[in-house]
């Protein structure tokens, strides 16, 4: 664990002045599911990265300009919670986020997710052969993050998402005086109790 990161279950909470909340993590991490309960509990609004990222059911990557300015206004409202695996085009969230949430789970639970997410989401399509191209690329995907062993540069990179767990831990690692590790599911759910406690306690 780096130096000063706190895990769920040391977390504190003052949901009066924890009002930028940003999550981070690997594919089928639980980002999005996390992101849903936490912007309900807290009444905040909820941005998703990947549709600031990309646009149309092809996912066309939006360009980095535009990208950048999204993420400057999304950083400048006084109340947030923004989710995805991006980093480097995001940092300004990152700086401006009063706690970051790192969803590091095994890789394991990351492969059965995605795998009951595609047959969930494409049972009745008749799309079979859009719907394992989109398997086979989260597939990738996951195994590239959960897997790789390589620390990645910026410059290797560019401006993409991050393609390791490795490099999102020493990306992570400048932040990490308000920093959150959840490594399970339980630790999520630790995370979620103490701010309904801490918002009873300050309602």
């Amino acid at each position: 664990m780096m130096k000063g990161l706190m895990s769920a279950r040391s977390q504190t909470f003052d949901r009066r002045t924890v009002r930028r909340i940003h999550i981070i993590g690997g594919p089928a991490s639980g980002k999005t599911a996390l992101a849903r309960r936490l912007g309900a509990s807290l009444d905040l609004p909820v941005y998703h990265l990947d549709t600031v990222c990309y646009e149309g059911p092809l996912r066309v990557r939006r360009d980095l300009e535009t990208r950048l300015a999204d993420v400057s206004r999304i950083a400048s409202e006084a109340a947030w919670i923004a989710e995805g695996t991006h980093i480097w085009w995001t940092d300004e969230l990152l700086r401006r986020a009063e706690m970051i949430v790192w969803l590091d789970i095994p890789g394991r639970i990351a492969l059965w997710r995605i795998i009951l997410r595609h047959f969930e989401e494409n049972h009745l399509s008749i799309r079979r052969g859009l719907q394992l191209r989109k398997l086979l690329g989260d597939l990738r995907l996951r195994w590239r993050y959960y897997h790789g062993s390589i620390l990645l540069s910026h410059e290797v990179l560019g401006d993409d998402a991050v393609k390791n767990r490795v490099t999102t831990a020493q990306y992570l690692a400048s932040y990490a005086d308000k920093l959150i590790c959840c490594r399970s599911g339980k630790d999520v759910e630790v995370f979620l109790t103490t701010i309904e406690r801490e918002k009873h306690i300050g309602a």
